[in-house]
């Protein structure tokens, strides 16, 4: 009878560790052949260990139902193996707990003989109960495909728990008595862990602000290059105006060429108040986008009304997205053509207005088009990096909805002059 006794038991957690692998794997409950088979020979196992024997019985078991995992679901590597174990357990004790908290709470009184199977059926009916939820269908999925530190945390949990459990096989009952002990020790594990996630994170943050510094490095190596530059021209600049005193034979060709000279050197001044916002990315951003500019050419007039800009999103998500619109404002112009840039800040808020000339008049339906994924009205043009058009605005849009910020735009008519205006604020 008590052989009996002990393989509906077994039986019962199998049933439960069963379902939960199942249901990880997204996989239908309908057992297999390999499934039956490795169901009758863990009974056939772990079911004729003497009784005094709990211990080798339930090391033996994690052994059979590790490796029952790995041959049957074929695991790609044993790492995958190890951790979809560890979740299937860590699911599975966590239940026995929760199932153990509720029988001591229990109005009326268990006989100690059936508080196993009770506690069996309890746990696979919570299991049933917990897999309704989709994140939980899909925790080893998640797991699976984490950074490290993620899966070393389920995989040290479950460490933890198999100690817990160990001693808990030793005397079933304390499973249903000693539920204070048990929630003591879970709380240190949340707690552990807790600390290797928050200094992951915090690693993360470095590892962004390092790839945030590599990705904005061009920027500012243009910047230096033409920093360079300008003082080489600079110095040749005052050579020239040291020799018009003697090419100019009168007035008048003195004037002339101190016009001429002033006019051409006065360009790279456009820019200037950007030199000006506490914002060095931003400045530095758009500041290359004006040099870029210059060569088609383009001229950018840059209204600077705060130097000290808040905003709700990160500096270098607000350097992404004006540098978007400002860089379709460029390929919508044609050579000689200016665009207006307004930049200022109010209720912690930056204000971005970027309007350059149109050939055509949009109206309101072809504005809201702008912002349609894969939609573009530079169809017939290429970009330098061989990708299509009509991405950015509509990244554009997903990443001001996540600031709570807006984005707007409109095509109005100004001395003639169809202009095409957009309003970002963040």
């Amino acid at each position: 009878m008590e052989y009996v006794s002990n393989l509906i038991l077994l039986f019962l957690e199998y049933v439960f560790i069963y379902f939960i692998i199942r249901k990880q794997l997204q996989q239908g409950i309908k057992p297999s052949i390999n499934d039956v088979f490795s169901c009758l020979l863990i009974l056939l196992i772990t079911g004729n260990i003497p009784s005094n024997s709990q211990f080798l019985a339930w090391l033996l078991g994690q052994l059979i139902y590790l490796t029952y995992i790995w041959l049957v679901y074929k695991r790609k590597n044993p790492v995958s193996g190890v951790l979809l174990f560890s979740v299937t357990y860590i699911l599975a004790a966590m239940l026995q707990f929760v199932a153990a908290a509720l029988i001591s709470i229990l109005p009326f009184i268990i006989p100690e003989a059936a508080l196993p199977y009770v506690g069996n059926l309890l746990t696979l009916l919570l299991a049933v109960l917990l897999h309704l939820i989709p994140p939980v269908c899909n925790l080893y999925e998640r797991i699976s495909h984490a950074a490290k530190p993620y899966r070393f945390i389920m995989i040290n949990t479950y460490i933890v728990l198999f100690i817990i459990m160990l001693v808990l096989k030793l005397n079933p009952t304390d499973l249903f008595s000693n539920t204070s002990v048990i929630l003591s020790a879970v709380l240190f594990l949340v707690a552990a862990n807790a600390c290797i996630l928050y200094y992951d994170q915090k690693l993360n943050a470095r590892n962004q602000e390092l790839v945030s510094y590599q990705k904005n490095l061009p920027i500012y190596k243009s910047l230096i290059d033409d920093i360079r530059a300008s003082q080489h021209e600079y110095s040749n600049r005052l050579q020239s105006l040291r020799f018009l005193t003697e090419t100019c034979k009168t007035y008048e060709e003195l004037r002339e060429a101190l016009n001429k000279y002033t006019e051409d050197y006065s360009h790279p001044l456009h820019a200037y108040p950007l030199l000006l916002i506490d914002k060095p990315l931003l400045a530095a951003s758009l500041y290359n986008l004006a040099l870029r500019a210059e060569e088609v050419p383009v001229t950018i007039q840059f209204d600077v009304v705060a130097h000290r800009l808040q905003s709700q999103a990160p500096e270098s998500v607000v350097a992404d997205l004006t540098c978007i619109l400002l860089q379709n404002a460029i390929e919508a112009c044609n050579p000689r053509d200016s665009i207006y840039v307004h930049l200022s800040s109010d209720n912690g808020r930056t204000r971005f207005e970027v309007r350059n000339p149109s050939a055509v008049h949009y109206s309101a339906r072809e504005i809201n088009n702008f912002f349609r994924k894969d939609y573009s009205t530079k169809k017939d043009r290429s970009k330098e990096d061989g990708l299509t058009h009509g991405l950015g605005l509509h990244h554009l849009l997903k990443e001001v909805q996540k600031y709570d910020g807006t984005i707007g735009a409109d095509c109005i008519l100004f001395h003639e002059v169809e202009w095409v205006v957009f309003c970002l604020t963040i």
